[in-house]
């Protein structure tokens, strides 16, 4: 699958206790091409809503962190996130 970058929601800082930490960067993006599909890290892969997306079931805190930034920057509520959370 091909996407465009659109922009940056931001940056998810998440140390853990044994010193080593996940960044996460998250972008949006618009579809530009090609097929959708599963990677070696997923089961599979899916096209969902901005409302289905907040139904969802997620894993991690950092996905739910970065899909609630999203959702503000696009009802306006709120401009790029950086930093430790």
């Amino acid at each position: 699958m091909r996407v465009a970058v659109t922009g940056l929601i931001g940056l998810y800082h998440r140390p853990d206790p044994d010193g080593m930490a996940d960044l996460v960067i998250g972008y949006s993006a618009v579809y530009t091409g090609g097929v959708l599909a599963a990677g070696d890290d997923a089961s599979e892969a899916g096209w969902f809503s901005g409302e289905a997306l907040e139904n969802l079931p997620l894993a991690l805190a950092t996905t739910e962190r970065l899909l609630a930034w999203w959702h503000e920057l696009r009802t306006g509520q709120a401009s790029q996130h950086f930093g430790e959370q």
